[in-house]
């Protein structure tokens, strides 16, 4: 049996009655793929399928799920990290933008899938901020709320767990295109294509290409 001590469950609800109406994690079993996984967000709905995110030890996926019965229909191994010490794992929200899923692992990267096959289209490389702890762990210094990804403009706009600044890539390939300083921010707003919104102690506002 797979070790529990980091395990989670995930566990669909009748939106009715509030009828549990399937779990899964948690059961330890050797023939369960996610029994001993620890989940690391909540789950969206694509194509009229399931997908969470979770680890399975140090390896970061993404389960596909029936949403009738909780039946794994896939798993898609994203990556694996190689620097597992950090005093929490971070949270690894998804958002999803013209068949696109995006993937902030919380571990300096962000990914890209195609929504139909599962295919990974890209992964896109950032300078984590952390510092050591006693005993070798680590914790990231980021003040941003957990937070998905935002698509607009071309862009794919992340708050990281693991980085103070908000950072912008391409969604075509991946490849970055600008930082910035917004020390007085804590999440994203929103956007419209030209401009961001940012919230915190104040409402910030920038523009999405530069």
């Amino acid at each position: 049996a797979g070790s529990l001590i980091n395990a989670s469950r995930l566990v669909a609800l009748d939106g009715g009655t509030g009828q549990v109406l399937w779990e899964r994690g948690r059961t330890g079993l050797p023939e369960d793929p996610l029994g001993s996984v620890s989940f690391s967000s909540v789950p969206i709905v694509v194509n009229d399928r399931v997908w969470a995110p979770y680890f399975d030890n140090k390896d970061l996926c993404l389960a596909v799920l029936e949403p009738s019965d909780g039946t794994l229909e896939r798993s898609i191994l994203l990556g694996s990290v190689r620097d597992f010490t950090s005093l929490r794992r971070a949270a690894t929200p998804l958002a999803l933008a013209d068949n696109v899923v995006y993937v902030a692992s919380g571990f300096g990267t962000l990914f890209a899938v195609d929504a139909d096959d599962g295919t990974p289209l890209w992964a896109a490389q950032y300078r984590r901020d952390h510092e050591m702890r006693r005993g070798g762990l680590s914790v990231s210094r980021s003040d941003w709320l957990p937070s998905a990804p935002l698509v607009s403009g071309g862009l794919v706009v992340l708050a990281a767990p693991d980085s103070p600044e908000l950072l912008a890539f391409s969604v075509s390939d991946g490849a970055f295109e600008w930082n910035a300083d917004v020390s007085d921010a804590a999440y994203v707003i929103g956007a419209d294509g030209r401009h961001l919104w940012l919230g915190g102690s104040e409402v910030t506002c920038l523009k999405l290409q530069d």
